[in-house]
């Protein structure tokens, strides 16, 4: 209608109104002739379809994906970063590595950490916030990368374990913050550290920190994980095995899906490096009140809460709950039980590339090699 002078559009319209009038029959029927030709949409989880919607988003200029505001999105390059390994896909390596040097030069780095997001594509404009959950992201992402090119991220893996130790630990607690935000023009330089001890970011942080200590040989790290894993066990994890959102706080709410997993997969790794009895005990724990609160044996998924909230598989500043609790079915050995809470399952949308800690896991289940016993 653009071409249409302002002067006829009146006569236009109603020229359009008669046409349909007068073969809405036909119209119906050539409307629903291209409807059946058209493929299927894809509405499955799927890894390829993951992959496909993270190209699709990836910036060839300034690497990582989509645009303004332009968050690290940790969890899309871990996905990118397995698939191109296992798939013999150089380019997914390529797009992570361009990735990672682009964001490692930038002003999002500050003192060896990364800050939330950037308010420009080109990584120039960081928000004055870091949050614990995108250290511990990335921080995964450079170890991985860093097994294979050393030379490469050894070094920004190292300066991250580094802010995280200055800046988010608190050795008197033995706790990480949530979060540092800066404080806003008129207050003046500084930072306020949010009080609050959330389960999933120190849990997430833990992990993180204990593989970054394995690859870097720095025993600093690994104590300062095994300090923070006491205080999980001792403040989060009830006796139940609910683990509390807010660490300490009794009466918090518990029981969310990706504090449950991300504390169990913590817990594991913190025995695999202590071979202390009483963290594989909590993991089981907090596995055995996932299963018996959190499963869906009518639709074979976990719920996000005991009150119902149905189970998510895209990632957000977490990766999906399912998708971890995935993670830690493949930790414990039931690997077909991981691959029938991920392989084909129906979602809600087009998978895109929130859907990559998922398709992550679904790359890992098809590289498990099963228990013959």
């Amino acid at each position: 209608a653009v071409d249409v002078p302002p002067a006829n559009i009146r006569m236009f319209l109603w020229r359009l109104r008669d046409g349909l009038e007068k073969r809405r029959k036909q119209i119906v029927e050539s409307v629903e002739r291209h409807q059946r030709d058209l493929p299927a949409p894809v509405l499955t989880l799927d890894v390829e379809a993951v992959f496909a919607a993270a190209l699709a988003a990836h910036d060839r200029i300034d690497g990582g994906f989509g645009t303004a505001p332009k968050f690290p999105e940790s969890s899309v390059l871990a996905f990118l970063l397995e698939y191109g390994y296992q798939r013999d896909q150089p380019r997914a390596v390529e797009i992570v590595h361009q990735a990672l040097d682009r964001l490692l030069a930038s002003p999002m780095m500050h003192n060896g950490g990364v800050a939330a997001f950037s308010h420009t594509p080109d990584w120039a404009t960081p928000a004055g916030e870091f949050d614990a959950a995108d250290q511990a992201g990335l921080m995964q992402v450079l170890v991985r990368a860093a097994a294979s090119d050393a030379g490469r991220f050894a070094a920004p893996a190292r300066a991250l374990v580094a802010f995280v130790e200055r800046e988010l630990y608190r050795p008197r607690e033995h706790r990480f913050v949530g979060r540092r935000v800066a404080h806003p023009p008129a207050a003046g330089p500084g930072w306020w550290s949010d009080p609050a001890t959330y389960a999933d970011r120190n849990a997430r942080l833990v992990s993180a920190c204990l593989a970054a200590a394995s690859l870097l040989a720095d025993t600093a790290a690994a104590a300062m994980a095994i300090k923070v894993g006491e205080h999980l066990l001792a403040h989060c994890l009830s006796p139940a095995g609910g683990v509390r959102h807010l660490c300490g706080a009794e009466g918090e709410l518990a029981g969310l899906l990706q504090d449950q997993a991300l504390a169990a997969l913590a817990f594991r790794d913190l025995h695999r490096a202590t071979g202390d009895a009483r963290f594989d005990e909590a993991a089981r724990r907090a596995k055995g009140y996932m299963e018996r609160h959190l499963y869906d044996r009518e639709n074979h998924l976990f719920r996000e809460t005991s009150a119902g909230m149905p189970g998510s598989y895209a990632d957000g500043l977490l990766p999906s709950g399912n998708a971890l609790a995935a993670a830690l079915l493949l930790e414990v050995g039931e690997v077909d039980r991981a691959r029938a809470l991920l392989s084909g399952r129906r979602l809600r949308q087009r998978p895109t590339r929130r859907h990559a800690t998922a398709a992550l896991a679904l790359l890992h289940a098809d590289s498990t090699v099963r228990d013959p016993r």
